[in-house]
């Protein structure tokens, strides 16, 4: 089919086309049809001043190859795009623009030999026109350039397991490939790796598939653990059997309705939730087939519009079969006590789910099971899928809840935590249904290689209050629930993250934090600092020594502990691999008021050696680095 509809879509593409080969594709389109007219006189003047001047100052044989030179490339895209491909859009001409500023030459040329005034007039004019279409280039939000960025990093924070991706056809999966957060092998376009040492990755993309793959593929039939995101590749629904010329590599290929049909019902039953990367769709499925399948098939929970020209969306649709998972394979609205029964049948398209121990949160939610991470890599995202059935307290409740996943080590300090809301309600869930809840937590690259706790929290939205939970064994103070035991690896590739703050023998700081800065004497602080040691044949233990420096510089409190904590000391440190290290820091009760200064240094642990801070941008060393500014009040 051909992208114009009518002759008169046929004009105005010309006209548009014209327009944006002498000013610009920016420069705004006649509002009114006696500017449309205007337009159209000085576009026929300027070819008819052209045409005069190639008369007077060539030969006739010379003037038809500038005509050819002008008209041919730009009449061959119109003629192809009519008969071999429906695809057109106006900057497919601007390689030729800067050949169309000939005839505006030649034209002022000409009009020189009447009236050099007029021609001057002439130039000003265009100039104007010029100023303005790039005024609306930078300033029009019409011309603003699309935020596939954002879209992109949003869309990897809130995958989760089970979760395929849509794309619609032509090029726009190349975006979530250059933007998609990854290491350089996974991306080699991308040039995400980690941007901080708290930083956490998902997992990489699957190479891009097309929709069609899907036709004759049962749900589920190949990759039941769904821990990596599925790119797929929509097609042009109903397009012409020559587009993309039958190659299989090609990013266009045509798909039938019936195709994308089965396709789609295909991809419901394998994926727990579908995200729409919505782009051009209008062009490559016009008549919205495949929006009304998704809506078909699954339920939208959010839309979310991205700034731009092109008005990208990022859609997220569960699947009907499978966000709320039936109790004994079965949907029974009178079912009572079911969610007690130990033989409770779940499956995730062909996946068994395997109950757990049942565990209640306040008599209002009860966990009936639940698919973690066997274990845990720094720098990587890990993912936990809940299944709940709620209870009748969670109607009453009169609120609704979030819930927490989080990671504490062997002393029961916190490493990382993400909250989040089920897009559904915890009201409005079905009493008669167990309801699938994807969790994550983001892992920091910093991690300490050791064993940890994955613990959930459930708490209302209102006051953040905790839902208790059963003492038992799995329980921690009544409010936490331990999921499982992980054991955490280094990352497999070594960070970097750019100049340090200040390097001490062969190991570097990257960046250090304090929880606050106002504080009121006998207070606690709490100091994290990020290393990093550079490959070294000398490795060594060292202490890390932190002062409190009043206004004159003297030193009103210290504090020195092991680099790394007991656990972890720094001669245990793999090389390029950073080092999350959190210092408590206990203030003197008879601490004055004031502005103090906090520093740090180190010391080797087995001679006492002071070490001097070297600065990226210093050749000298500093006795004592600064750190921050603390008021004690």
């Amino acid at each position: 089919r051909m992208p114009w509809a009518t002759a008169i879509d046929l004009v105005n593409s010309v006209a548009e086309g014209a327009l944006a080969l002498l000013l610009g594709q920016s420069f705004p389109e006649p509002s009114h049809w006696s500017y449309a007219w205007l337009w159209l006189v000085a576009l026929a003047a300027i070819f008819y001043l052209f045409y005069r001047h190639l008369r007077l100052s060539t030969k006739t044989d010379a003037g038809l190859v500038i005509w050819a030179f002008l008209f041919v490339p730009v009449a061959l895209i119109y003629l192809l795009t009519a008969t071999v491909t429906p695809l057109y859009h106006v900057r497919y001409l601007f390689t030729y623009a800067p050949i169309f500023l000939l005839p505006l030459a030649a034209a002022m040329l000409a009009l020189r030999r009447f009236q050099w005034m007029l021609t001057g007039l002439a130039f000003l004019v265009y100039i104007g026109a010029a100023v303005v279409s790039l005024q609306h280039f930078w300033f029009d939000p019409a011309y603003r350039t699309d935020d596939h960025r954002s879209a992109v990093q949003q869309l990897a924070e809130q995958w989760r397991p089970g979760d395929a991706i849509l794309v619609n056809a032509g090029w726009v999966y190349t975006v979530l490939e250059t933007y998609w957060p990854a290491l350089p092998d996974h991306a080699p376009s991308a040039a995400t790796q980690w941007a901080e040492p708290w930083a956490s990755l998902p997992p990489p993309l699957d190479s891009p598939q097309r929709l069609s793959a899907f036709v004759t593929m049962p749900p589920a039939a190949e990759n039941d653990a769904q821990q990596t995101p599925a790119l797929i590749r929509t097609g042009s629904v109903d397009g012409g059997e020559n587009l993309g010329w039958g190659n299989p590599e090609s990013d266009f290929y045509p798909i039938s309705s019936a195709d994308a049909e089965r396709a789609m019902t295909n991809v419901s039953a394998q994926y727990a939730r579908i995200w729409h990367y919505r782009l051009y769709d209008t062009v490559n499925d016009p008549t919205g087939y495949i929006r009304t399948l998704l809506a078909q098939n699954g339920e939208l929970q959010s839309d979310t519009p991205y700034p731009g020209r092109d008005f990208l969306r990022v859609q997220l649709y569960e699947s009907k079969s499978i966000q709320c998972l039936s109790v004994n394979a079965l949907c029974q609205s009178d079912r009572s006590e079911t969610a007690q029964d130990p033989q409770l049948n779940l499956q995730l398209g062909s996946k068994p789910i395997t109950p757990t121990e049942q565990i209640t949160f306040g008599d209002a939610l009860r966990l009936v099971a639940q698919d973690t991470p066997a274990r845990l890599q720094a720098g990587h995202t890990a993912y936990a899928t809940l299944y709940w059935t709620p209870l009748a307290a969670a109607r009453t409740l009169g609120v609704d809840l979030s819930m927490s996943l989080r990671l504490y080590d062997a002393d029961g300090q916190l490493l990382a935590q993400r909250d989040e809301t089920p897009r559904q309600s915890t009201s409005t869930w079905p009493l008669t249904q167990v309801v699938r809840q994807p969790l994550s937590v983001p892992v920091p690259v910093a991690a300490r290689p050791a064993s940890y706790t994955l613990e959930l929290i459930v708490y209302r939205q209102d006051d953040g209050a905790p839902l208790s939970v059963p003492d038992n064994e799995r329980s921690v103070l009544g409010q936490r629930l331990r999921l499982a035991t992980l054991t955490l690896s280094s990352a497999d590739v070594a960070p970097n993250f750019g100049p340090p703050l200040a390097t001490f023998d062969y190991i570097e700081l990257l960046q250090s934090t304090v929880n606050h800065n106002n504080a009121a004497a006998g207070d606690a602080l709490q100091l994290t600092l990020y290393w990093q040691p550079r490959a070294s044949a000398y490795t060594d233990n060292y202490q890390v020594v932190m002062e409190l420096l009043d206004s004159n510089g003297n030193s009103r409190q210290m504090w020195r502990e092991p680099a790394g904590g007991l656990a972890y000391p720094s001669a245990m440190w793999p090389a390029n691999q950073p080092v999350r290290d959190i210092k408590q820091l206990q203030l003197n009760p008879d601490l004055p008021a004031g502005r103090y200064t906090l520093t740090l240094h180190l010391e080797r642990a087995s001679d006492g050696l002071h070490i001097d801070a070297k600065r990226p941008w210093w050749p000298f060393g500093a006795a004592r680095l600064t750190i921050d500014s603390i008021i004690i009040q």
